[in-house]
């Protein structure tokens, strides 16, 4: 746990750029498409070391592993969570589709269109515990490599919310249901990164931006706090 004593640390949100080889497996994989496991490893390693010297470089405190082996800061749990078969479709932000010209520049990335949802068909459990040990071991591994002796260390995980709001539920009775189904699930990957005595930080940016889903997109505002103190708790 890092302590700040007489002055503020500097971090940063998370998720770095990853390097076009690295972006070329990952999309591989999202495509269903066998990956070699060595030149994974090897990739996503490198990766991690690149972005750990350029926090160094510029004088970060508190540093992460730039979040090089997922494919997005949310969307990683399909590999991690049971219950999530294919994409659909969903009505954009509401903000953005009366810009469509520029929707579709930001929604549509190199390894995946923002657009597209997984979609849960059925129970959702935490099934990740291979993959998210060995990130957790790729990031140690490059901090005893580093050269610098860092202040803190981060180690990022979607919250509830974020995968209830960025998933099309076709299994559960109602959203509640869904949603703490999730959070009992994901509960399994925090205590994973705790245990480490690494910082966890919870990435729920859907806390700010609810109203603009397509769920929430016509509701009230009290709904929306509603569902915001839904999504706290």
């Amino acid at each position: 746990m890092t302590k700040i004593t007489d002055r503020i640390h500097t971090t940063h949100i998370g998720s770095l750029p990853r390097p076009p080889e690295l972006l070329e497996l990952l999309k591989n994989r999202q495509d269903g498409e066998d990956v070699d496991e060595s030149e994974w490893t090897t990739t996503v390693a490198d990766a991690t070391n690149a972005v750990l010297d350029r926090q160094a470089e510029v004088g970060l405190d508190i540093v992460n592993n730039g979040e090089q082996p997922r494919v997005s800061f949310n969307w990683y749990v399909a590999d991690r969570l049971s219950g999530i078969d294919g994409t659909r479709e969903q009505d954009l932000w509401a903000d953005l589709q009366a810009f469509p010209e520029y929707a579709e520049e930001t929604f549509e990335t190199d390894i995946i269109d923002l657009a597209m949802q997984p979609v849960v068909t059925g129970p959702v459990e935490y099934t990740g515990h291979e993959e998210a040990n060995a990130e957790l071991d790729g990031f140690r591994d490059a901090l005893e490599a580093a050269d610098t002796d860092f202040d803190g260390t981060f180690v990022t995980s979607a919250s509830p919310s974020i995968v209830a709001t960025t998933h099309v539920d076709e299994y559960y009775d109602s959203y509640e249901e869904f949603l703490f189904a999730v959070a009992d699930a994901m509960q399994k990957e925090y205590e994973l990164i705790a245990e480490t005595g690494m910082t966890l930080q919870l990435d729920a940016p859907e806390l700010l931006t609810i109203g603009q889903t397509a769920a929430y997109a016509d509701e009230s505002l009290e709904e929306i706090r509603d569902a915001t103190r839904l999504h706290v708790e």
